[in-house]
């Protein structure tokens, strides 16, 4: 059996339509692709090197936020763009005033990457020699600058945890009485 498609393209491109249908069609496609790039969904341009898309739009959005302070054009950036706002509100950034906590894998030397950080004025909380990964707090300004080093592969959101209880349940959770549980600790 023929398979319709193949056979369409083939009669409409007997008649000389195929250039015209797909040009047509591919319009579309593309306009598509480019809303669904994180980076079109931003709206940001251009994306900076070494960050992920989320640290780029969060930096992108606090520089130009008009604020009094550094921690007044973070919390700016989250009002400005509804995917910072929807991170923030499922517990996926963390900030704290001009600060955000994050990851930063490493390739280059952890002892230097660490001492950068720092001169950033960066806290760093975890270092994982093993994993060639380090978790620090760095000014939302000085993360382009971080990631830019050449000491990071990527400077991410760090992965955390997210408890979430699913539409089944077994019949342990009503023996432990896990459904008040989940109530009272959300």
């Amino acid at each position: 059996m023929r398979r319709p498609t193949a056979a369409l393209s083939w009669a409409l491109g007997s008649l000389g339509l195929l250039g015209s249908i797909t040009a047509a069609t591919a319009q579309p496609i593309a306009d598509l692709a480019a809303i669904s790039a994180p980076a079109a969904i931003a709206g940001r341009g251009e994306q900076l090197p070494g960050l992920t898309w989320s640290l780029d739009l969060l930096a992108k959005r606090s520089s130009t936020a008009k604020a009094a302070s550094p921690a007044l054009a973070v919390a700016a950036a989250f009002e400005l763009s509804p995917q910072l706002a929807a991170l923030r509100d499922a517990g996926l950034v963390r900030t704290d005033g001009d600060r955000v906590q994050v990851w930063g894998w490493l390739k280059g030397d952890l002892p230097e990457a660490v001492d950068l950080l720092r001169s950033l004025g960066a806290e760093v909380e975890r270092q994982e020699p093993r994993h060639g990964l380090l978790q620090a707090w760095v000014p939302v300004s000085r993360l382009a600058e971080a990631a830019g080093s050449g000491l990071f592969r990527r400077v991410s959101l760090p992965a955390y945890g997210v408890v979430s209880s699913g539409a089944v349940s077994s019949q342990g959770d009503a023996l432990l009485n896990a459904a008040a549980l989940r109530t009272a600790t959300g």
